[in-house]
């Protein structure tokens, strides 16, 4: 029964291809920034409407996120499908967000027919600003995953893997305070706030030959004064620092704010530290991991050679409370990488369209072994009939 029921849902993510494509074409085509995806928020949830799903917008607060839930309910497990729609400014769906909707969007109405005959429950979160803005973070907080037996959702990247390297993160904001002056009349009566930001630059340059080898720490000046023949009385910086482990990241953050001390001692100008914002590290289950690449390879899709890239994303907080799978597919050449012109293309091809539809398969499949039997704990997988 469990293979009739995944040849059903497959041929119902088929049938509705081209609808999926469209969709995702669309938000490839209008791409909104974090927290401003309306028009993709409103899209997806008018599909699902349109297929009598139950659709409830704006949840948490959030004006772009939502939830859909199939009407049939029953006992067991409920499994809940994650929708990313975000891009980033100026480079588009440079991260294959508009494929990660899609994907999720037709694991969900693979059920559309089948679940009437299936235990449990299956639902989709629409999840906003996950670039930078820890949309899902802010859905934990407010409870919205509760009840959730397992959280599923796939990546597009330049190479294949169930148990992709991400790092925890933590960003945050620097601000100068100094005196303004005039540059050249009176450069003794002022404190150049911009010089503390540089010189901080130049402590945290001095500090990498000592940080770990999975540590990262980049930032960039957002502000550093409006005219060059006046001292800057204010200067900021924002900063990501990641590692992979939530405590060295911790760490870090210290680190970082004793080097903006010390550039206050030097400049003379005053110094505030602000932690924006933090992801956790991604906990990938094992046992759900087995599962969706044994039915991946159902669907043949092959893994593609490439140098793992880490990243950091707001799936880590999930995965540490619920179960979940963050696996990544490739749709591209090992030579491109995330965030450039040539993977928002590539978001946008033909190619990346296939993988999005077979992801959406093998959720779907995935999420059907759960429902059918009933099993995240990797101590259980022996008594799995997938497994034998």
């Amino acid at each position: 029964m469990k293979e009739e029921f995944k040849e059903k849902a497959c041929a119902q993510i088929d049938r509705h291809a081209a609808e999926l494509i469209a969709i995702s074409k669309r938000l490839h085509a209008h791409p909104e920034t974090r927290f401003k995806e309306y028009k993709a928020s409103a899209w997806i949830c008018e599909f699902l409407e349109k297929h009598e799903f139950k659709v409830e917008k704006g949840i948490g607060g959030l004006e772009t996120a939502f939830k859909a839930e199939h009407r049939n309910i029953s006992p067991g497990k409920k499994v809940a499908f994650l929708a990313e729609y975000d891009a980033l400014p100026e480079l588009g769906h440079a991260c294959g967000h508009n494929l990660i909707a899609g994907a999720s969007v037709g694991a969900l109405l693979a059920f559309k027919d089948i679940k009437r005959d299936l235990p449990g429950a299956v639902l989709l979160f629409g999840t906003p600003g996950e670039e930078g803005g820890g949309g899902k973070i802010k859905m934990l907080a407010q409870n919205l995953f509760s009840g959730c037996d397992a959280a599923l959702m796939f990546h597009p990247a330049c190479f294949t893997t169930m148990y992709p390297a991400t790092l925890a993160l933590a960003e945050v904001v620097i601000v100068f305070s100094g005196k303004s002056s005039h540059a050249a009349a009176n450069p003794d009566c002022g404190i150049n706030a911009l010089d503390g930001v540089l010189q901080t630059f130049s402590a945290i340059n001095a500090l990498r030959g000592y940080l770990r080898s999975d540590a990262r720490i980049h930032g960039v000046i957002t502000k550093g004064g409006e005219c060059h023949n006046v001292i800057p009385a204010v200067a900021e910086a924002i900063f990501a620092i990641r590692a992979k482990d939530s405590a060295y990241v911790d760490f870090l953050v210290e680190r970082l704010r004793q080097c903006a001390e010390g550039a206050a001692l030097a400049s003379g100008a005053e110094v505030t530290l602000r932690v924006l914002g933090r992801r956790k590290e991604l906990r990938t289950n094992r046992n759900l991991a087995l599962i969706f690449t044994r039915n991946l390879i159902k669907l043949k899709e092959k893994p593609k050679k490439g140098i793992v890239r880490p990243f950091s994303t707001d799936m880590g907080d999930v995965s540490q409370v619920i179960p979940s799978i963050h696996p990544v597919i490739a749709i591209c050449d090992s030579s491109v990488g995330l965030h450039t012109k040539e993977f928002a293309a590539a978001a946008g091809s033909e190619r990346g369209y296939r993988v999005m539809i077979t992801a959406a398969k093998a959720l779907a499949m995935t999420a059907i072994d759960l429902l059918m039997n009933g099993a995240t704990n990797p101590k259980k997988i022996a008594f799995l009939s997938f497994c034998k």
